[in-house]
């Protein structure tokens, strides 16, 4: 029963060290050279290509993109744990 309660646990620590580097360097890059962190989330990789008639922007993939899987696994995550017990 502990086995994969303990493999979700190092899955946790095993992305949280990235994600914890990726905000120190937001962090540092905002506070260091704002022109050039407002010039990384303007770029476009799929330049020419558009959702809802707004363009893909590094912003808009990290704001409304990603955040749909963040509050996707939220949910998810709610759900289990308000589940009755044993199902």
């Amino acid at each position: 029963m502990g086995r994969p309660r303990g493999r979700y646990v190092n899955l946790l620590r095993e992305f949280s060290i990235p994600l914890l580097a990726g905000v120190v360097v937001a962090l540092v890059a905002a506070n260091t050279r704002p022109h050039l962190y407002r010039e990384v989330l303007a770029w476009e990789p799929f330049a020419g290509l558009a959702v809802f008639g707004h363009p893909i922007s590094f912003q808009f993939l990290i704001n409304d993109f990603f955040r749909v899987f963040f509050f996707g696994i939220a949910a998810k995550e709610i759900a289990e744990a308000t589940l009755p017990v044993g199902c």
